[in-house]
């Protein structure tokens, strides 16, 4: 692993601690919570971060093999957000527990593809169907800086998931989560 990885590795990881150290303290009858304004709740939230990474080794597995230009889930119109959407929905239902062992499974291996990028990889053009640059142009990014971006993208939902619980949840949900969990 180049040094440039190493460090963007290092940075997930720790947002990636926060993160489980949320979750690992988070009753069970938060995880239906939303945050004000916010269409998901806390197990969406979840839901999308155990499916976000594997589009990214796919890509990461394209730039290994020496393409310069890379598509994060592929080139056709919205394919990447069809890829997600359809990753959370195979999630429904899923116990939590279960979609935690999810989240470390595709993280390792990202950091397993990771780990492979030889040094000039990192030069290679990232782009995302859909995706537009100020200029009007389809957006493209060297993979170094996508990494760095995708390195604080667990924050995000962090921030989100704390606002969603930062108040109780009412006592209609405690009832339907633990209705829902005794069969």
């Amino acid at each position: 692993m180049t040094p440039e990885i190493a460090v963007i590795v290092q940075r997930a990881s720790a947002r990636r601690q926060v993160l489980e150290g949320l979750l690992d303290a988070l009753p069970g009858e938060y995880w239906e919570q939303r945050a004000p304004g916010d269409s998901w709740s806390v197990r969406n939230h979840v839901e999308h971060l155990a499916t976000v990474d594997r589009p990214l080794v796919s890509l990461l597995e394209d730039a290994h093999r020496g393409a310069t230009e890379c598509w994060l889930g592929g080139p056709g119109a919205g394919a990447l957000l069809d890829a997600r959407e359809a990753g959370m929905v195979a999630l429904a239902g899923v116990e939590a527990r279960e979609l935690r062992l999810l989240l470390r499974r595709e993280r390792a291996a990202v950091e397993s593809a990771l780990a492979a990028l030889p040094p000039s990889a990192c030069d290679c053009t990232v782009r995302i169907a859909g995706a537009i640059g100020s200029g009007g142009e389809p957006a493209a990014w060297p993979l170094r800086t996508y990494l760095a971006s995708w390195a604080e993208h667990d924050g995000l939902h962090e921030a989100a998931i704390r606002v969603a619980i930062a108040a109780p949840p009412d006592l209609a949900t405690v009832m339907l989560v633990r209705a829902a969990r005794s069969g």
